[in-house]
């Protein structure tokens, strides 16, 4: 049945009021819309033409901007109606920028031609800057890397080895060849015999564990446990995936403490890992590699053959006997895109790396999410999540009695013997062989990033962030075998470490614009950071018979405990002056507060001043 014109009405009647407020609430949603546009364009290579991937795009003076697509292409919505200043930055090239005229609800349209920049003056950078700033304009020293570039030259294991001979001034080199051990990483080299030369570490602006050392030792007698692998320890910068990071900063000298704290005296290393991009489809990438390890046969023990034990036993060359080819396995997915607010970068990775000499291997899981939202022109928020696992079989190595090679190399080949090939000094490579020492990490680091910016020219940005490592260690000298300081009986050492970093980071920016060739960049904030490490270890000594391999099933048993705690509190403030683009002056200062200095010690200042001049513009 038809309802009648009167009930029509009727019903539009007492409709009216709820279409009135729905029209009410989308109005400003309208208005909005027609105070924007867009802005669109592509990014080449001017040398080739070739479409630049990860070029990131902003709006000046606004929160907009996106990172352009594997076609090299961008797009930019909700831009402010007017005249806009489009900014084009790429690590390797030189920067650019282009005016557009955005009308409402209309596209304007900016390409852009990036050409290679040999000294990458007009490069970005956060390390040692207080905020994102042209290279160019820093006077103290700094370097970047693009991991892209290095993976796309050679395959990467590991980020200690992607820093291998790639920066100038920054030495990272393997101190005892098996795989998942720690490396020397340190910046201009060794300034002390006794103290940690190793710089510090921040992911995504949280600072993180990268301590390379070898845990055990912690009751005050020394008895509770060892060297779990001769010293050499297992690297926690071997956590990270490398296919998660985009670029890496390093500052180096004590400038950094200026912005980071005593203990950046050393320098700082600062890891960025990859982001979504806007107005994109999702992009996945799909890589496996696999390949093998294998040393050279350089080992001094190639005249061993020559040579007879008493028995009539001809000596082993380890060459010949203990190198072999390791299997490197690596698998890695990922997916970033995002929309026109909420961008995403979603990571799964497994690496299996096997060493040369054996037993040794490494076995490393990654997960990571980042995800970023422009929730308007004042407020974004970012959030970073990682987890790994990482599992490290250690090769016995170093300064110990129990070193597989140092047994080998320093035998003497004239008491070779079937039970000992090489002539070991101390313990058969056989025995050797046998001992499981195992390192089991879980770690997860992850913060979250609020920047609100009121005004184009005053920026707040606030990050908390914690990373926290979850590690055991074992060591089994099975019975029967013959281990100095032990004997036959058999021992079994078990540890636990966690470290756990907690960063609070404030950074306020204020640019003021350029005034008869004279502009201001003005940074102050605070930052503080809370460490804690506890380490616990029990050693069992002297088993009934085989099969038992428990620290409970042993004749003596020794535990020990330790527990660490730092606490840092800073201020800093700092001002760049500029004149014409060409002079940079900056003056900055830091009072920082360290547990470490001891109730006594009070506070203490580290000023910074330092001038750079652009003798040329591109």
């Amino acid at each position: 049945m038809i309802p009648s014109r009167e009930k029509l009405c009727s019903r539009a009647v007492r409709l009216l009021p709820a279409l009135v407020l729905m029209g009410l609430l989308a109005l400003p949603s309208l208005v909005s819309a027609q105070q924007t546009g867009s802005v669109t364009g592509m990014v080449v290579d001017a040398m080739n033409g070739e479409p630049l991937s990860g070029a990131q795009i902003s709006i000046e003076g606004t929160q907009r901007g996106a990172l352009s697509d594997a076609r090299g292409r961008f797009l930019i919505l909700q831009v402010p109606v007017g005249t806009q200043t489009v900014r084009v930055t790429y690590i390797g090239f030189g920067t650019q920028t282009a005016e557009v005229n955005v009308t409402a609800g209309g596209a304007a349209e900016a390409n852009f031609q990036l050409t290679i920049s040999a000294v990458a003056l007009d490069e970005v950078v956060v390390t040692g800057t207080a905020g994102a700033v042209e290279k160019r304009k820093v006077g103290s020293s700094m370097a970047t890397m693009n991991m892209e570039q290095v993976q796309d030259k050679l395959p990467i294991q590991d980020f200690g080895s992607a820093l291998q001979a790639r920066i100038p001034g920054v030495r990272s080199v393997g101190t005892v060849g098996g795989v998942g051990a720690s490396r020397e990483l340190t910046i201009r080299g060794t300034a002390s015999f006794e103290l940690d030369q190793r710089p510090v570490i921040y992911i995504d602006g949280i600072r993180v564990d990268g301590s390379q050392y070898e845990w055990g030792n912690v009751s005050n007698s020394g008895t509770a446990c060892c060297s779990f692998s001769g010293g050499a320890g297992e690297d926690r910068l071997s956590d990270l995936n490398p296919s998660d990071i985009e670029r890496v900063e390093v500052l180096k000298g004590a400038a950094a403490a200026t912005l980071f704290g005593s203990e950046a005296s050393n320098g700082v290393i600062q890891i960025f890992t990859k982001r979504g991009r806007s107005n994109s489809p999702p992009q996945f990438t799909a890589n496996t590699s696999w390949g093998i390890n294998r040393l050279r046969d350089n080992i001094q023990t190639k005249t061993y053959p020559k040579f007879r034990g008493p028995d009539g036993f001809q000596a082993w060359d380890a060459n010949e006997t203990l190198i072999e080819n390791g299997l490197i396995g690596t698998m890695d997915l990922s997916a970033q895109g995002g929309g026109e607010d909420v961008t995403y970068f979603v990571s799964g990775a497994y690496n299996f790396e096997e060493g040369s000499v054996k037993p040794n291997w490494q076995k490393r899981g990654n997960l990571r999410m980042n995800l970023r939202w422009v929730a308007s022109d004042q407020w974004t928020f970012a959030i970073n999540s990682a987890y790994s696992r990482n599992k490290v079989l250690s090769l016995q190595s170093g300064n110990n009695w129990m070193s597989l090679l140092g047994n080998a190399v320093l035998g003497n080949p004239r008491s070779a013997t079937e039970e000992e090939p090489y002539g070991e000094p101390w313990l058969s490579v056989s025995s050797i062989k046998q001992v499981d020492t195992y390192s089991d990490a879980n770690r997860w680091t992850g913060g979250i990033t609020t920047t609100y910016t009121p005004a184009p020219w005053f920026s707040n940005k606030l990050t908390f962030g914690m990373d926290n490592v979850d590690d055991q260690k074992s060591r089994l000298l099975p019975f029967g075998n013959y281990y100095t300081y032990v004997g036959t009986v058999g021992e079994r050492n078990l540890g636990y470490r966690r470290a756990r970093t907690l960063t609070a980071d404030y950074l306020g920016t204020m640019s003021i614009e350029p005034l008869f060739g004279l502009g201001q960049e003005v940074a102050f904030g605070a930052q503080g950071f809370w460490e804690t490490s506890n380490e616990q270890m029990a050693t069992g000594r002297g088993f009934a018979g085989p099969g038992v391999t428990t620290v409970g099933g042993a004749a003596l048993t020794f535990a020990g405990e330790e527990f660490r705690e730092t606490v840092n509190i800073g201020l800093f403030a700092q001002d760049r002056i500029s004149w014409r683009d060409k002079v940079f002056a900056t003056a900055g200062v830091r009072v920082d507060g360290n547990s470490a200095f001891g109730e006594n010690y009070g506070l203490k200042a580290y000023p910074k001043v330092d001038v750079a001049y652009q003798a040329t513009q591109d």
